[in-house]
């Protein structure tokens, strides 16, 4: 942002979440914003991960392993 308000260039933020994470909450935060637009809950972090994986349980099985203990 400039001095004065103005604001430079738009800069897309992608905000990536799981249930219950507090994302849905940070949207409508942040939709209250006179320069912010949101789009909701999208498909499209779903989309790209098929396109890069091939399936989310694909993706899921390349995750390194946590340790439970």
């Amino acid at each position: 942002m400039e001095p004065g308000g103005k604001v430079r260039q738009k800069t897309p933020l992608f905000i990536v979440g799981l249930p219950r994470t507090g994302s849905t909450l940070l949207e409508r935060i942040l939709t209250n914003h006179t320069q912010v637009i949101t789009l909701g809950e999208t498909r499209y972090f779903e989309i790209a991960m098929k396109q890069v994986f091939g399936s989310i349980d694909e993706a899921m099985a390349q995750l390194p392993k946590c340790d439970s203990t």
